[in-house]
């Protein structure tokens, strides 16, 4: 039996820890710039890191390496997949932000948020590939043990695992035609809609 008042709670502290991290994510990016340092090689330095704890995690499910693995690590794992998510998704969240800010005179804002913009945009497959990598560690936890896992949990987790996965296909799909020098508005809508319906199916498996 689902509780409607649970639900909500953790749908709303899900929000809530969303919105955070956007602007933790344009926060970081403001300082990392401001000190002069490479956003680019710490996005890639902390990428790489969560692929070789997503991979090592992995293993140590089919192997014992190390320490066991637990429930603790791969939630953590499916959480920072969410955390990306949001992440990836700002790069749509930017580019609103920039062409409504473009027509107010704050150069300064506009211009700060249209680099945050272009940098969500060159690193947006990186990302998308990063929330699938961990999302895959999440789930391989569970799949020795589904069958004592709840119902709910399972049914909404491989609800938006099946959205990921499409969003997945798309965003390789509008790669294949922008290649080809063709049209994809189409698909770039469609990609950003199973985006939107994987965080709100992640926030109702949680």
């Amino acid at each position: 039996m689902i509780n409607i008042h649970d639900l909500l709670t953790r749908s709303t502290l899900v929000l809530v820890l969303s919105v955070i991290d956007f602007f933790c994510l344009l926060g970081s990016y403001g300082l990392l710039r401001l000190l002069h340092i490479s956003v680019n090689w710490i996005t890639w330095i902390i990428g790489t890191g969560l692929i070789v704890v997503s991979t090592f995690y992995c293993l140590s499910l089919l192997t014992p390496i190390g320490v066991p693995p637990d429930v603790g690590t791969s939630n953590l794992l499916g959480f920072v997949a969410f955390l990306i998510a949001i992440d990836s998704w700002s790069q749509w969240v930017t580019r609103r932000g920039y062409l409504l800010l473009k027509k107010l005179p704050f150069s300064w804002v506009t211009m700060g948020v249209r680099a945050a913009f272009l940098f969500l945009r060159k690193h947006h497959q990186f990302l998308g590939w990063l929330v699938v990598i961990t999302a895959v560690a999440h789930v391989a936890y569970f799949l020795p043990i589904l069958f004592d896992v709840s119902r709910y949990e399972v049914v909404t987790g491989f609800i938006a695992l099946a959205l990921l996965a499409l969003g997945t296909g798309l965003g390789w799909w509008i790669e294949l035609v922008v290649r080809r020098k063709q049209a994809s508005q189409r698909l770039r809508l469609l990609h950003f809609l199973a985006a939107i319906a994987f965080v709100l199916a992640f926030i109702v498996h949680v």
